[in-house]
């Protein structure tokens, strides 16, 4: 039996509680990216380190 998606897809809540109460702060986006920015460069220099050390 295949999942239906919900009608409203503008409702705020659901079986985890009301997102309108949730902690975040535009800040907390930033951190985000500069964390990914930190792991994309850790995984590009395991992938291409020995390379650019020779070049």
């Amino acid at each position: 039996m295949a999942h239906s998606p919900p009608t409203d897809l503008n409702r705020n809540s659901g079986a985890h509680g009301d997102i309108s109460t949730a902690g975040f702060t535009s800040g907390m986006l930033d951190e985000l990216v500069s964390i990914f920015q930190t792991v994309r460069g850790y995984e590009a220099w395991q992938a291409n380190g020995e390379w650019a050390s020779q070049h």
